[in-house]
This record gives C-alpha cells, sequence and structure tokens, in this order.
C-alpha cells in the first residue's frame, strides 16, 4: 500500500454578506436627502432671526425657525458625513469583491491539484512515493499561505464594514454630530496637519475621529507600522509636551531604545522617572477623551509604554503597534514558507504561527495590552504585558503575575489564560473588585540547565518590573479616585520559578507591592538573604512562598545564586499545597514533584485556592509536613564528583496541620 500524507482541503472563502452595488445605491439616497434637507434648511433660514439681531438673545434663541434653521443644518452636516462613509464603503467592497474572487480561483487550483494527487498516489510504485510527498508537502504550505490570505482579506472586510458603522454611529443624530465637531482639538489636530503635509499620513485621514482612524489603521498596517515609529516634535502644546516627556524619559532613564515596541525605558532613576509619570499624567488628564486617544494613536511607539500614561490610552497605542506586528510576522512567515526548513526551521515557523495567533485574538477580543515588544531584536524573545479586568472605583485588588523560564511571545497566550483564570473566578465571585495582569515584561531564560541559573536575567527585568508597580500604584489612585493608602486597592506582585528571583531582586529597587508571592520560586533575588538587605520601602510587605514536596526548583534554590531560598526566608509565610481536585471536589492526588513545578496552577487544587485567596483576601493554611512514601539514594557521576539525589516515591499524606492565617 502507497502511503503519502495528503493535506487537509482549504477552507471555503466566506461570502460577503454586502457588495457595492447596493452601498452605492443607498450612498445616492442619502446624498439626495442631504440635498433636500440643505434646501428646507435655507428655507427656514430665510425666517430666522439674523446675526444682526440686537435685541435679547433669549428671544433669538428660542425663535422657532432660528432653531429649526440650527438643527437642519446639524442634520445636513451628519447626512453628509454618512454619504462620505457609504462612499468610501462601496469603494472599499470594489477591491475586496475582486480579491474575493482571486482567492475563490486560488483555492480552486488547490483543490485541483489534491484532487490530482488523491487520484494518482494508489497507482504509484515506491519509488514514486517520495516525490508524491514532496508535492503534498508544498500543497500543504500553499494551503496553510492560502488561509492566512483570506483571513487577512476578511480582516479587511470587517475593518471596511467596522469603519463605516464607526462613522455612521458617530453622527447618527445631530446632537451627536454637534459632539463630534466640538470634540475636536485645534491643538492636536495642527499635529495631524503636519503628519499628513509630511507624507506620515495620508490625506484621506485628515477629517478622521479618533475612533474612525484607530479602526481604519487596522487595514493599513503600512501606515501603522510608519507611525509606530513617529517622533513628536519639540513645541509648544500636546505634541511638544510629549516630546518633552521623550527627552526627559531617555534623562532619567539613561537610554530610550525605538523598535517595534516603541520605547522601552530601561534603569529609570527613581526620582526622575516618578516626575515623567507625573507629567506624563497630566498631560493626559488635561485632554479630551478624544484628544487624549488621537495622540496615542498618533504617536503610539512612544504612548504605548511610557510611564504615567493612563492604561486606556496605552492600550489604544498598543493596538497600532499590534496592527504592525501581525503584517510584519505575516510576511516573516511567508518567507519563511518559502524556505526548505529544517527542524529548527519548522519550530521558528510554529512560533512566527502562535504569535500570528496572539496577536489577531488581541485585535478581534479588544484585549488591553499595556505594553509590546514584538520581538524583532535579535536574540530576545518578545514582551508583552496585559491587563485583565478594570481598575476603577470599584476594584479591591490588583496581581502582577511574572511567569518563569521559557517564557516568551510565541507562548504568551498561555501564560495569559492562567493569568486570566483567576480574574474570570473572581467574576463569578465579586465583579469588578480583581484585576490582573500577565506581566511577560522583557527576555526570560530560555532553558532550565543553559541559562536558568543565570541571574543576569533578573537583574534586567527587575528595575522593569520595580518601575511598572509604580505606574500601577499610579493607575490606581487615579483611577479609582482613591489616595487615602488605608483603602486604596491592594497590589501583589507573584513571581512564578525563575519569576521568583525577578520578583524578589525587584524588591531591592522599591517594588510597589502590599504582598509578594513566590510560587516555586528560584530564590529572594540575587544578594538577598534576610530582610536587612532590602530598602526600608519594603518593610511593611508581607511575603508569602509556596513550594510543593519534591519540585525540583530546591535544586536552584540550594545553589544561592538567586539569594535565599524562598521557603527559609525570615518573616515569609509558607503556604501549604495540598491535592490536586477532580471536578467534584474530591482528591486526585497530592501536588509533588517535577509535575508540581507547574501544577501548583491547576484550577480549583488547593494551591490554585490558596493563591486565589492570597490575591482576594481570605483564610489560607501555611505549610503541611508530608509523610513520604520509600525512596532511593541514586548516585550520579558528573564532572568528576559523585552526587546524591533522593528519589522521592510519593507522599502518603502529611504529618501536621498547617496554621489558618486570614489576608484582608
Amino acid at each position: 500500500m502507497t502511503l503519502v500524507v495528503l493535506p487537509r482541503r482549504p477552507r471555503a472563502v466566506p461570502v460577503l454578506t454586502g457588495d457595492s452595488a447596493s452601498a452605492r445605491v443607498v450612498a445616492e439616497d442619502v446624498r439626495l436627502a442631504a440635498v433636500r434637507t440643505q434646501e428646507a434648511s435655507d428655507e427656514a433660514d430665510a425666517g430666522a432671526i439674523g446675526a444682526s439681531w440686537s435685541g435679547p438673545a433669549s428671544v433669538r434663541a428660542e425663535h422657532a425657525m432660528t432653531r429649526l434653521a440650527r438643527d437642519l443644518d446639524d442634520a445636513v452636516a451628519a447626512l453628509w458625513c454618512g454619504v462620505t462613509a457609504l462612499d468610501e464603503y462601496a469603494e472599499a467592497l470594489v477591491g475586496l469583491e475582486l480579491e474575493r474572487e482571486r482567492l475563490v480561483e486560488q483555492r480552486s487550483l488547490i483543490d485541483v491539484e489534491l484532487d490530482e494527487l488523491e487520484r494518482t498516489v494508489p497507482l504509484m510504485g515506491p519509488d514514486q512515493v517520495v516525490g508524491a510527498q514532496v508535492r503534498a508537502n508544498l500543497l500543504g504550505v500553499r494551503v496553510v499561505a492560502h488561509e492566512g490570505e483570506v483571513r487577512r482579506w476578511w480582516g479587511e472586510v470587517v475593518v471596511a464594514e467596522d469603519r463605516a458603522i464607526a462613522a455612521l454611529a458617530a453622527v447618527d443624530t445631530a446632537a451627536e454630530a454637534r459632539e463630534h465637531a466640538a470634540s475636536r482639538s485645534e491643538a492636536v489636530d495642527r499635529a495631524r496637519a503636519g503628519l499628513v503635509a509630511s507624507g506620515v499620513l495620508p490625506g484621506e485621514t485628515a477629517g478622521m475621529g479618533a475612533e474612525e482612524l484607530a479602526v481604519w489603521l487596522e487595514g493599513h498596517p503600512e501606515v501603522a507600522a510608519v507611525l509606530a515609529r513617529a517622533t513628536p516634535m519639540s513645541g509648544e502644546g500636546p505634541v511638544g509636551e510629549l516630546a518633552a516627556l521623550v527627552s526627559a524619559s531617555a534623562s532619567s532613564a539613561g537610554s530610550l531604545v525605538f523598535g517595534g515596541a516603541g520605547a522601552v525605558l530601561a534603569g529609570a532613576a527613581a526620582g526622575g522617572a516618578a516626575g515623567v509619570r507625573d507629567r506624563a499624567r497630566a498631560l493626559f488628564e488635561s485632554l479630551s477623551a478624544e484628544d487624549a486617544r488621537m495622540l496615542a494613536l498618533l504617536y503610539p511607539g512612544v504612548v504605548g509604554s511610557l510611564g504615567g500614561v493612563p492604561f486606556a490610552y496605552r492600550a489604544d497605542a498598543n493596538r497600532v503597534l499590534v496592527v504592525d506586528a501581525l503584517a510584519r510576522e505575516r510576511a516573516w512567515q511567508e518567507e519563511l514558507a518559502d524556505r526548505r526548513l529544517d527542524a529548527d526551521g519548522v519550530e521558528e515557523w510554529q512560533k512566527s504561527q502562535r504569535r500570528i495567533e496572539l496577536y489577531e485574538s488581541v485585535l478581534e477580543e479588544d484585549r488591553s495590552i499595556l505594553y509590546l515588544d514584538p520581538a524583532r531584536v535579535p536574540g530576545t524573545d518578545g514582551a508583552m504585558v496585559e491587563l485583565h479586568g478594570r481598575i476603577d472605583e470599584e476594584t479591591r485588588n490588583v496581581v502582577v503575575s511574572v511567569p518563569g523560564t521559557g517564557s516568551e511571545l510565541s507562548k504568551f497566550q498561555g501564560f495569559s489564560e492562567r493569568v486570566e483564570g483567576f480574574y474570570l473566578q473572581s467574576e463569578d465571585d465579586n465583579p469588578g473588585s480583581l484585576a490582573m495582569i500577565a506581566w511577560l515584561g522583557g527576555d526570560f531564560p530560555d532553558e532550565v540547565f543553559v541559562d536558568a541559573f543565570d541571574p543576569g536575567y533578573a537583574e534586567r527585568l527587575a528595575p522593569e518590573l520595580a518601575a511598572f508597580s509604580h505606574e500601577l500604584r499610579q493607575e490606581i489612585d487615579h483611577a479609582s479616585g482613591r489616595v487615602d493608602p488605608t483603602i486604596r486597592p491592594a497590589i501583589t506582585v507573584d513571581g512564578h520559578s525563575y519569576g521568583g528571583t525577578v520578583v524578589g531582586l525587584a524588591e531591592t529597587h522599591g517594588l510597589d507591592a502590599d504582598r509578594v508571592v513566590h510560587v516555586e520560586s528560584a530564590g529572594m533575588g540575587k544578594g538577598v538573604f534576610a530582610p536587612d538587605d532590602l530598602p526600608a520601602s519594603q518593610q511593611g510587605v508581607d511575603r508569602y512562598v509556596m513550594t510543593a514536596p519534591g519540585d525540583p526548583i530546591t535544586v536552584a534554590q540550594a545553589t544561592g545564586r538567586h539569594g535565599a531560598d524562598p521557603d527559609e526566608f525570615d518573616g515569609i509565610t509558607r503556604l501549604h499545597t495540598g491535592y490536586y481536585r477532580n471536578d467534584d471536589g474530591s482528591r486526585a492526588g497530592v501536588i509533588l514533584g517535577g509535575d508540581a513545578h507547574s501544577g501548583v496552577y491547576d484550577e480549583h487544587s488547593d494551591s490554585w485556592e490558596q493563591l486565589y485567596r492570597v490575591y482576594t483576601g481570605g483564610v489560607v493554611e501555611t505549610y503541611r509536613t508530608p509523610l513520604y512514601l520509600p525512596s532511593a539514594t541514586i548516585k550520579a557521576f558528573t564532572g568528576g564528583v559523585v552526587e546524591q539525589f533522593v528519589s522521592l516515591s510519593g507522599v502518603a499524606g502529611f504529618a501536621d496541620d498547617g496554621a489558618q492565617v486570614d489576608i484582608p
């Protein structure tokens, strides 16, 4: 029997729900309505009280024909906005219809070749199988590339529809037409006009509001790419102040690196960074919501990572950066698909695919990204920070979660989902009370036995985490309207595995946290062996540690390269890890050994519930001594030294009960 693995057939190209001809008919109907409304407005204006009226202003304001003329003028403006939006939608549909025809034909050609392979493979001899499999593999690459083109095309369809809807919704009443016109800032409009004049923005964007521009950029990644690298010019007004903040950030940080992610502020001096944060917050709070969002869209590479910018506007800026990153990643994947890939190349293609899926999810689900580095600096794995939930007057707790070795942008989705699980549980228990932040703020070690023992990664990440914690505290105070430290929401920062040493070392940089949690942590941070090794700012921090029986992380803890063993650190509360749980709540086995390293995050296990109560407040149980089953001692010869390891066979239960600790 001849065995050739054939690729699946490409999915059908979606059918357009609208067509350009119908859109033009509707546009003409609205155009006719605009003309007739203008005629009615002119007639009403003829009977209105003119501007030269010298009587009481209240009489002119209440004059019926005057009010009617004003309302009709607003209606005319709204109708012409609708005409413009519908004309642009119809024009976009023309190109989308042609592209769909091309994609349908492309899919048909792939189907024909697959039909041919299915027909001829059973008739082939053994010497023909290799060639047939090569053809099948190439067809598989074409299927993936084709479906990528279909996704991009469909994204353009959605953007065209959303843009039209946004434009129409912005002016669907006379009152909204007035608000739309009034929200436009002369200073920010001048900045945009400058970008248009310099060729950064095309002329068609000159009259767009922030919402319309945001939607438009999703369909024009080539423009998003230019904006991602745009820098504000010095001068007066909001743009001039933003330029001054860029300069001040560079001075306080020592370096300001522009890349696909925008500005990365490294190692900021505490005083200078605090000043920049306050100025940035003051700038954006002095603007209307429309102006602030427009500023974020025009200079996303700066705003997306600038400390002190309200999180909502950072998310707006980073959405533009995601549009750019997605287009670049798709181009990179297509380049890979054209190569003859070895095992490393296949792995890189798979990582690229996961990044594409991540970026698509961010755009489709409108996720709140507070920082993005799309991994375009050689030797780095990328970075992303995501907020789950919201920070406002209802918020009681905010958690920043830091991952461990092997974390990178292509794996961010799994990490983010793990963090989101706690937020979703809180939404069931006490909606709006908990916000969770997945913090992959830079380059983490790739391999356990290659570089996870190197504290250098933590030394680079810790200042960034500390700086972010101060940005978070500012966001909490301003977003919630509460500045009384006795009632403001609590910040918990937890670090898993290598992330624990990042969190620990961040404390030496003045990490702003009410609680710190070390989860299967490598250590308290390089050079941190006692509370006295920490600055005075950390004296009020409550610390917790969770290390499951038999977790190999104890090897890293014992070296001292990452500071003290968290389990033994003075003043820390060690938590019980307990049992995995079945769906019905019954015990499913002790959380134990190598699997426990990540297994402590198994949802609704005893350890997961303990972490949830630390995050949200509640009663937790302290460490319980395991009753180990008989074990064997293994001798290993490495590097001329005989080392002994204890082989852990299991845990029969626990020898004692833990204490109950109530976390407020």
